[in-house]
């Protein structure tokens, strides 16, 4: 199914296949490859050279992807490649994902948000381009791109992760996570704040019945 769609759009989808080819080069493809009822996405696309790619399984999930400025990708990651084959990039039952990313320079850096998200009732925010609040509940954005070309690619297996990551300032900045459920889940946060470039890498397996927190904080 191929739409041609103004430069802004605003996608809310409960569907099996979606593909659309926007205006300004902006894509937006989404497949639903498992059976699955309630499920909410809704994609707003601002710019141009835009992607969002990705498929779901499952039910009751919520998406909420915002796009503002050129140059930026939301979807599978490209460690695995698309998960649509073997239950979808997000995989299961009561997931919500929130994604906002916003480029008002010229040139824009090229933002990506990469992920696999397997398990039920799994929390994820995810802003770039923005100011956030410690406690991750308010997002503002500055009068400029509070960010350089940042990177996250994130993965989730098992339930009730709860995930919130922040990229800012003028470095480039690189994060790569994966977090498993193997009798807890995990309480994860990241802040890449800094003028110099970051990178970071985490990979761990939860066995902790109730829980593990885990706080990383990059910064000048």
């Amino acid at each position: 199914m191929l739409h041609s769609i103004p430069k802004k759009t605003l996608l809310i989808l409960s569907l099996l296949l979606i593909r659309t080819e926007a205006l300004a080069d902006n894509a937006v493809t989404i497949e639903q490859v498992t059976s699955g009822n309630s499920n909410s996405i809704a994609v707003s696309v601002e710019g141009s050279n835009k992607e969002v790619n990705f498929s779901f399984g499952g039910a009751s999930n919520t998406v909420d992807i915002d796009q503002k400025g050129d140059n930026s990708y939301v979807g599978y990651t490209s460690a695995w490649g698309s998960g649509a084959s073997w239950g979808g990039d997000l995989d299961g039952d009561s997931n919500n994902l929130n994604v906002t990313q916003t480029c008002n320079q010229s040139p824009c850096g090229g933002d990506k948000f990469e992920f696999h998200i397997a398990g039920n009732s799994n929390d994820v925010d995810f802003y770039q381009g923005h100011r956030v609040d410690a406690d991750g509940t308010l997002h503002s954005l500055d009068d400029y791109e509070y960010g350089g070309n940042q990177s996250l690619d994130l993965t989730t297996n098992g339930d009730n992760h709860d995930v919130e990551i922040i990229q800012k300032n003028t470095g480039d900045h690189t994060a790569t996570i994966s977090l498993t459920n193997s009798g807890g889940a995990y309480e994860f946060q990241l802040l890449q704040d800094s003028t110099t470039d970051q990178t970071v890498t985490v990979s761990g397996t939860c066995v902790t019945t109730t829980g593990c927190p885990v706080s990383i904080t990059q910064s000048d």
